[in-house]
């Protein structure tokens, strides 16, 4: 038996009939599930298991927080403001 292959964010968004830029944002907020390849905190290449990704959606669980998502909500909680290197999601739900 072969081992599923990863696939890049333009196939998953194909199989769901979304926008690759849907998928990374879902793979940022923790709803997707996927495998980050090369170094660098900020700039990420995803990859992904479609059976994973069904799973994913199937169940509409996130996957736990990780310790700089964490970081950044103690700070943000402790002085009022979005941390520096935040998404633009979470600077729109503080102004609004």
């Amino acid at each position: 038996m072969t081992p599923e292959p990863y696939v890049t964010a333009d196939d998953v968004a194909e199989h769901l009939r979304i926008t690759r830029r849907q998928v990374l944002e879902m793979t940022r907020r923790g709803l997707l599930p996927a495998s980050p390849l090369g170094v660098g905190e900020h700039r990420r290449v995803w990859r992904y298991k479609l059976s994973e990704v069904e799973v994913a959606i199937a169940s509409g669980v996130r996957k736990p927080d990780s310790p700089a998502q964490n970081d950044n909500l103690a700070r943000r909680s402790s002085n009022g403001t979005i941390p520096p290197g935040s998404s633009p999601s979470q600077r729109r739900k503080s102004n609004g």
